[in-house]
């Protein structure tokens, strides 16, 4: 079985869930018995598994990657038997079996973080891939239903959920560097400063613990993720009132994006874990801090209680920054009792998203699709 991937949506310096979802997905299949040709832009720089990367294709990319993405078929001469678009985009003219992957559907649930033209690039697309693409991959059961929910029913047939693959692997190699020295207990939180991750709320609340509790809240907080300026489509508003508040508080750490290895150590290191965003098509990082054992905070917005296996603890309100605050609070108060009930979840959660399980997932697509 030759299934041709689409890489080309990877920009060097671009990271987010998309990309280690596909990275993660490639070390995955690489381990399956499959013919895998993965076609990229030639300044991606990221290093794939030796499988995947005898068959890797480059393309130089002069204009956006969607353009090439739609017209695959001009640009690759190629007799795969399964096409694989990680994002979104389902190629035109094409008459091989495609399978397109949708991480969510946020510019209808929240346009204001959305311009015009991009929500209209962004419905197209859908619009498209739900007629043409001959299976649609949904990263949740809450994808799934939005899709329903926004575009009808008729296209439930075609909506296969498949969980998006977590590669823990990739943080062993963690060691202390100046980047992750710290002397004091922390909390940590992994996110882009986008407004949907609502960074916003846990500093006003971690704030409020610093001066509610001077002697007994001795934390410090370390904020992990892209800054807004190298962000598509950051929000310059809402990182300068995030600056602002983080100007005021001394043990308020913001690391810019770090690499696998010192994640893996803030991840290992940290007390416990915060993810207060109010809308995921997955969510990645508190399923990453949950495979460490580590207890985690988050909402119960979008898919996090389905990732997070209903196992988390979840805020009622994550704008209220007095109950916020309180739920912080009592699990650094009782931090060994949530250590011993998240250390037994943390089994399920690595082995609910193995890539080479979550491989086979796709495996099995392609097979019933060609069959």
């Amino acid at each position: 079985m030759k299934i041709l991937v689409s890489g080309l949506f990877l920009y060097e310096g671009k990271v987010g869930g998309a990309e280690f979802f596909f990275k993660n997905l490639l070390s995955g299949l690489s381990h399956l018995n499959l013919d895998i040709h993965l076609l990229v832009n030639q300044h991606d720089t990221y290093t794939y598994p030796e499988k995947v990367s005898k068959n890797k294709r480059s393309i130089l990319l002069k204009f956006n990657r969607g353009l090439y993405d739609y017209l695959l078929s001009f640009f690759v001469n190629d007799d795969a038997d399964i096409v694989l678009s990680p994002n979104y985009i389902t190629p035109l003219f094409s008459r091989k079996i495609k399978v397109t992957v949708i991480h969510d559907v946020q510019y209808l649930s929240l346009p204001h973080n959305f311009s015009f033209i991009k929500r209209l690039w962004l419905f197209i697309a859908h619009l498209w891939t739900l007629y043409s693409a001959d299976a649609i991959v949904c990263i949740s059961d809450n994808v799934r239903n939005d899709i329903i929910s926004k575009f009808g029913i008729k296209h439930l047939q075609k909506l296969h959920v498949i969980h998006n693959p977590i590669d823990f692997s990739r943080f062993k190699d963690f060691n202390k560097s100046s980047k992750t020295s710290l002397d004091s207990p922390f909390i940590l939180s992994v996110a882009a400063q986008y407004p949907h991750k609502n960074l916003l709320s846990l500093i006003k609340a971690f704030r409020y613990l610093k001066k509610s509790y001077p002697d007994k809240f001795n934390y410090k907080l370390v904020l992990a993720g892209q800054f807004s300026d190298l962000l598509v489509g950051g929000n310059y508003d809402y990182f300068s009132s995030i600056q602002h508040e983080i100007s005021t508080c001394s043990d308020i750490i913001v690391t810019g994006y770090v690499s696998d290895s010192d994640l893996g150590y803030f991840y290992e290191n940290c007390d416990f874990f915060i993810f207060p965003s109010i809308f995921e098509g997955f969510g990645m990082p508190p399923v990453e801090a949950m495979g460490f054992g580590k207890p985690v905070i988050t909402t119960r917005a979008a898919s996090i209680p389905e990732v997070t296996q209903y196992n988390a603890i979840y805020l009622d309100d994550p704008f209220n920054v007095a109950d916020f605050a309180s739920k912080i609070f009592d699990v650094s108060s009782n931090l060994d009792y949530y250590k011993d009930i998240f250390v037994r979840h943390k089994s399920n959660i690595i082995n609910a998203y193995d890539p080479t399980l979550i491989a086979k997932k796709y495996e099995k697509l392609f097979i019933r699709l060609l069959s």
